[in-house]
């Protein structure tokens, strides 16, 4: 009697020992505890949070292995964070997977399982709680006659529906993507649509980028923005013949005052005897604007 007693003695010390150094210890079983068939899982969860200086000792955490004939724990993931008292939070996920075969529904029990804590210096055991469920038999016992409910049941025959309004949807998205293709290979002049004529500022543009800003850049630049303005007009536009030009191209009218200091500087520097005082890349402005002016190019 005085050894049962000492080791009563023993039990309850360490019991309130595991629990001093515990602030939380909860076992979570699954939302639905009934309803489950042989070869179904069932997962649950246990949190526990540590005292200040105590933390779960990771060799006491359960390993996936077979419980009992007709129970496996078949996964175990575990989750461990510092609280900012100085103890653990962990978490334990257990998936278990029931081959209980009832012929009645019958309350079965998850088993409770040990945890180690320790300070470093000493450990204490403490347990989850067993929780429990209700085990269903896949089929009735007693059957009406002249039905067998123990074979295979034909599969359920899927409904008929139509499939129409996914193929109308289908075909007009097909049709709207080849014409939106249709409308970039036309603006990209690709075939089978062929090239669009030639545009005369965007290739006076090309030429441009080419040259420096030198003495010979810039004659060079004024003669290929005169070529664009021969080009569009269908002949060769002299001064004079800018009023004109504007008259007949009203798409030119916002850019007319450039278009007139441009011929005046172009006259000064051919027929003047003075220098270009457009640089390239005023030229190259000017026929960046008229290219965007809609002219037949």
């Amino acid at each position: 009697m005085k050894r049962i007693a000492a080791v009563l003695s023993l039990w309850a010390v360490g019991a309130t020992a595991a629990q001093a150094q515990l602030l939380d210890l909860k076992t979570v079983p699954p939302g639905r505890l009934f309803g489950y068939f042989l070869g179904d899982v069932l997962v649950s969860r246990v949190e526990i949070v540590t005292a200040p200086g105590w933390r779960v000792v990771p060799a006491s955490f359960p390993r996936p292995h077979e419980l009992d004939y007709w129970l496996d724990l078949r996964d175990v993931q575990e989750k461990t964070e510092k609280t900012r008292a100085g103890g653990e939070r962990v978490t334990i996920i257990l998936t278990y997977q029931s081959f209980y075969a009832p012929l009645e529904p019958r309350r079965m029990t998850i088993p409770a399982f040990a945890l180690e804590l320790t300070d470093g210096t000493q450990r204490v055991e403490t347990h989850s709680a067993a929780w429990q469920f209700l085990s269903s038999p896949l089929r009735e016992i007693s059957q009406e006659k002249g039905m067998d409910f123990s074979q295979i049941q034909p599969d359920h025959l899927p409904q008929r529906r139509t499939t129409l309004p996914e193929k109308a949807g289908f075909a007009g998205s097909i049709l709207a993507a080849l014409f939106a293709l249709a409308v970039l290979m036309r603006r990209a002049a690709l075939p089978p649509f062929g090239g669009r004529p030639d545009r005369p500022f965007a290739t006076a543009l090309r030429g441009l980028r080419r040259l420096r800003d030198t003495a010979e850049g810039r004659i060079e630049g004024m003669r290929l923005v005169h070529g664009a303005f021969d080009a569009t007009a269908g002949y060769v536009v002299m001064t004079e013949d800018v009023p004109g030009v504007l008259r007949s191209r009203p798409d030119l009218a916002r850019e007319a005052a450039e278009i007139d200091a441009f011929f005046a500087a172009s006259r000064e520097a051919f027929f003047g005897g003075g220098a270009v005082s457009w640089s390239v890349g005023r030229l190259r402005a000017l026929c960046r604007r008229l290219r965007a002016t809609g002219l037949p190019s």
